[in-house]
């Protein structure tokens, strides 16, 4: 069906001559009045301009494929241009230009051929074939001019050669003044005669006096109309070449051939590296980074989670007095990972907010891990310590927010110098580490817990923003890795739409999976004295499927606390857990992936969606032809003897991440 935007869209694709947009138009159902009409309309509109075409196709075919004076008048012929614009296009073109053009033509030919006597007939016929006049042939490669006659004499024995032609391969031709696509099947060529040049006379003998036997060239080949329908069919296309002539058979038919093809090369699709998927890049560590400075205990202490217990007996001394501490973090940044803001993961160890660091070994390998997928990473410390109270329990949880939000602020300061996609964050953390990244995420100054405000033992410990720098800035977690953590407050969920991942043992002892106290393995009856009830992540997954949001719960049957680690060291469950932390983050990384849709309006045009994230895109078609291609759009006609017919798309987001899609016909 014929539509005044489908073909205004044609003419603004590029540059199109008069005639080229009647014999479109001539596809479709219109009048001959008709077709008039609404090539006047274009031309009124500027959409059509047979001056401005014939100077544009001058300059690009000079410049970009080497013709030259006559070759492009030649197609400027064909195209219906009028002789007069095809002159002044021609003469808008300096004399000095078609020599230098020549001059790299003839360079161009010397890099791939050896330059002699014997060779020069190739080089006048190549040249030649570019278009270029016998004398400003022989003015360029200074040779003899009654010898170049002769050889050229010679090598004319027929008018009509496909001497670059090869089978099975692909052309763009012009049969019957129609586009098509044509297939070599066979190509029986003329046997030449071989001669060693002596001296002029030598060739002179043998171009005009040598007996020889012309035999015909015949071409045979399988030809595709290329005009406005969805398919087209295979039709018979033979050529015939005899002395001074050609015949030309389309479905043994005789008709009209132009003699003149350019290889059709189909685009392929680049395959791009799976950004955010697989290791690709060496990892740099920024180590002990200060992020900011705050009143505490400690920040860092080497024990591990199962010598909790001892640590909480042998600190007791330590929680007298605060002191000014210098919070510190790790950075890992992906080495020659290109200009490309990378999206942020910050993780956080665990320890009861009383021991641990950010050099936890199961932290420093998910950090360089994800380091290598393409992310810049940060692995915090955080104030920890407390006294035995319910009250220091819970504010030293509080303060470990605090620091978070602190860390996250100045990543997103520093974020031209570390590569930050400030829009991209992704939080996580083991057993404190959980607790804190989910609060982190969903917690607001309006939640602080009552006992992080000022009371008669106790100074205000401020907004979740009071510690460290720029306390203006705010953000958005896009995604959380809950890592065997819990919230005081199931409410605080409704805050935020952000994706959760959990992993928790169901029997954990230290950390409960449902609603109960934490901690009972190490103060068992006495928890609640010193805890308050708290939310494990089977009750969070609850909530959040109750909300709607998108979130993955894996729950182990163990009795196990950490799960990730043994003895200090990942285990196998390490390994499925930054899987799962890699596939559930590069969700929402691509929440929207490209797919590929058919114009509803336009049979040829296939587009990708989500193009305004796109930055690169690559296309590919089996069993059929791409006629025009401008990246984020396509249009293509199919075979019908094709017995698979597939369009694919292959690129990359803006972010990095790349894709490849697919439809079929």
């Amino acid at each position: 069906m014929f539509s005044p935007t489908k073909i205004r869209k044609f003419c603004a694709y590029q540059d199109r001559s008069i005639t080229e947009v009647r014999t479109k138009l001539k596809g479709y159902p219109l009048l001959e009045e008709e077709i008039e009409a609404i090539v006047n309309q274009l031309i009124e509109e500027d959409f059509l301009n047979d001056e401005r075409f014939a100077s544009g196709f001058v300059k690009s075919k000079l410049q970009a494929k080497g013709w030259g004076y006559a070759k492009i008048r030649f197609h400027l012929q064909q195209k219906g241009i009028a002789e007069s614009l095809i002159k002044n296009a021609l003469n808008e073109i300096d004399e000095t230009d078609w020599n230098e053009q020549l001059h790299k033509n003839i360079e161009k030919w010397k890099r791939s051929n050896e330059l002699s006597q014997t060779t020069y007939p190739k080089l006048i016929r190549f040249l030649a074939s570019k278009g270029y006049k016998l004398s400003e042939i022989m003015q360029n490669i200074k040779f003899l001019w009654f010898l170049c006659v002769a050889l050229v004499l010679y090598s004319c024995t027929t008018r009509y050669e496909i001497p670059s032609l090869k089978q099975k391969y692909y052309y763009t031709t012009q049969i019957d003044h129609k586009p098509y696509i044509i297939l070599i099947d066979t190509i029986i060529e003329v046997q030449s005669l071989k001669f060693k040049v002596q001296s002029s006379k030598d060739v002179l003998h043998t171009a005009f006096h040598s007996p020889r036997t012309v035999h015909p060239t015949t071409l045979k080949s399988t030809a595709y109309l290329i005009d406005n329908s969805e398919f087209t069919k295979p039709q018979q296309f033979r050529v015939v070449y005899k002395k001074r002539k050609v015949n030309a058979l389309l479905n043994g038919k005789k008709i009209s051939f132009s003699n003149s093809f350019t290889v059709y090369e189909p685009p392929v699709i680049t395959e791009f590296p799976q950004r955010y998927l697989d290791s690709l890049f060496a990892t740099h560590i920024y180590s002990d980074v200060v992020y900011a400075q705050a009143e505490g205990y400690w920040d860092s202490n080497f024990s591990t989670e199962d010598q909790i217990g001892k640590a909480l007996l042998g600190g007791v001394v330590s929680t007298i007095k605060k002191r000014k501490l210098n919070l510190k973090m790790d950075i890992y940044v992906p080495q020659n990972a290109g200009k490309t803001e990378r999206p942020l993961l910050m993780l956080m160890h665990g320890g009861a907010f009383y021991v641990g660091d950010k050099s936890s070994n199961a932290i420093v390998e998910a950090c360089k891990y994800f380091a290598s997928l393409g992310y810049t990473t940060a692995s915090i410390n955080y104030r920890l310590g407390f006294q035995p109270t319910k009250v220091s329990i819970e504010r030293s949880g509080y303060m470990a927010v605090q620091d978070a939000s602190a860390a996250v602020r100045f990543l997103i300061t520093n974020a031209h110098k570390y590569k930050i996609d400030t829009s991209c964050i992704f939080v996580g953390g083991s057993s404190a580490g959980g607790i804190t990244a989910l609060n982190l995420a969903f917690m607001q100054n309006t939640n602080r817990p009552e006992s992080s405000h000022k009371s008669l033992l106790h100074k205000d410990l401020g907004n979740i923003e009071s510690v460290g720098i720029h306390n203006d800035i705010t953000f958005q977690i896009k995604s959380v890795a809950n890592l065997w953590g819990a919230v005081d407050d199931l409410n605080i969920l409704n805050n935020n739409n952000i994706s959760v991942l959990s992993y928790h043992a169901k029997g954990d002892p230290l950390v409960p999976y449902g609603y109960d106290y934490p901690m009972q393995k190490i103060v068992k009856k006495f928890a609640p004295v010193f805890f308050s009830k708290i939310y494990g992540s089977g009750r969070i997954h609850d909530e959040l499927i109750r909300l709607g949001y998108r979130e993955k719960l894996v729950t182990v049957d163990t009795q196990t606390h950490n799960l990730w680690e043994t003895k200090g060291k990942q285990n196998d469950t390490y390994f499925m857990i930054v899987k799962d932390m890699k596939t559930f983050f590069y969700n929402d990384l691509i929440p929207n992936p490209v797919t590929i849709k058919h114009d509803t309006e336009d049979c040829q045009r296939y587009f990708i969606t989500n193009a305004t994230e796109v930055d690169v895109n690559t296309w590919q078609c089996e069993g059929g032809f791409i006629i025009n291609n401008n990246e984020k759009e396509i249009f293509v006609i199919w075979r019908t003897d094709a017995t698979d017919r597939k369009l694919i798309s292959s690129g990359a987001y803006k972010n990095g991440a790349a894709f490849k899609t697919d439809i079929e016909k």
